[in-house]
């Protein structure tokens, strides 16, 4: 985790990822969910109130293994942060081809 300066406040992030590709800056806020219950409305408010409150308004990312609810799904996709769920790798036997 890392503080990161707002125009408002300090913020306590997961991970600030800033590149360059070509000529374009990117900014992005990571936010990460460890917890076993789904992010919820809450969740992707707060980090929607990080990203606004930002210098150059970086894109939000939230992860989490657990899902989201319906709420956090709606405010996500108004506010323009990216959802990703994990899901564990599942290794298969080696299938024997005909």
């Amino acid at each position: 985790m890392q503080l990161l300066r707002g125009n408002s406040t300090s913020h306590q992030i997961d991970v600030y990822w800033k590149f360059r590709a070509g000529d374009l800056d990117y900014e992005t806020i990571v936010q990460v969910k460890k917890e076993k219950s789904r992010a919820n409305q809450g969740d992707t408010i707060l980090l929607s109130g990080v990203v606004n409150d930002i210098p150059g308004k970086p894109k939000g990312l939230f992860i989490t293994r657990s899902g989201f609810q319906k709420g956090a799904l709606n405010c996500a996709r108004s506010a323009g942060i990216t959802l990703l769920q994990l899901s564990d790798v599942v290794k298969f036997k080696s299938l024997r081809l005909l």
